[in-house]
């Protein structure tokens, strides 16, 4: 944990990945024990399944997982991004 919050104190941005709906999840989870910790986070990135099963969307896991930005290719984009101050 002191690396994790020396790079967040840092200025770099928090990207917390999950296959999960956002609302209740893990970066609801991350953000609230930082604020409670007093963290400041220049940028937070919460990258979550988008709407599966309730806007109609099915498929395999690897589908879902593109469909909602969670495919290897898509999560190294938005890295890629983060570090170029361009998200």
């Amino acid at each position: 944990p002191t690396e994790l919050l020396r790079k967040i104190h840092s200025g770099a941005a928090l990207i917390v990945l999950e296959e999960h709906i956002v609302h209740g999840g893990v970066a609801s989870m991350v953000s609230l024990e930082l604020m409670k910790a007093g963290v400041p986070v220049r940028k937070f990135i919460p990258m979550n399944a988008e709407g599966i099963g309730l806007r109609g969307v099915y498929g395999s896991q690897n589908f879902l997982r593109k469909h909602s930005g969670l495919d290897p290719e898509s999560i190294l984009s938005v890295v890629r991004k983060s570090q170029e101050g361009t998200l």
